[in-house]
């Protein structure tokens, strides 16, 4: 196997930005019924932390789940 196929080594993990935990691919357990899901979810199953939109470039606006952003290691990026 070369470095450049090995598992995690190359990929991105999703973290939430505003606690810099891990976060899922699966929507939370602690929403109320009738709000739109978030497709991600911190591990434990709980909502991303929250964010505060102000809503100017969309119809949404006030508090929110945060999205998740991709962190990549240092180590992880090629050295020329």
């Amino acid at each position: 196997m070369t470095e450049k196929t090995r598992v995690h080594l190359c990929g991105a993990t999703l973290i939430c930005p505003e606690c810099a935990e891990g976060v899922r691919n699966l929507p939370p357990t602690d929403m109320a019924p009738g709000y739109a899901r978030p497709d991600f979810s911190h591990h434990d199953g709980s909502t991303l932390c929250p964010v505060f939109s102000h809503g100017f470039a969309s119809h949404l606006s006030g508090r929110m789940p945060a999205a998740p952003v991709a962190f990549l290691p240092v180590t992880a990026v090629p050295r020329t």
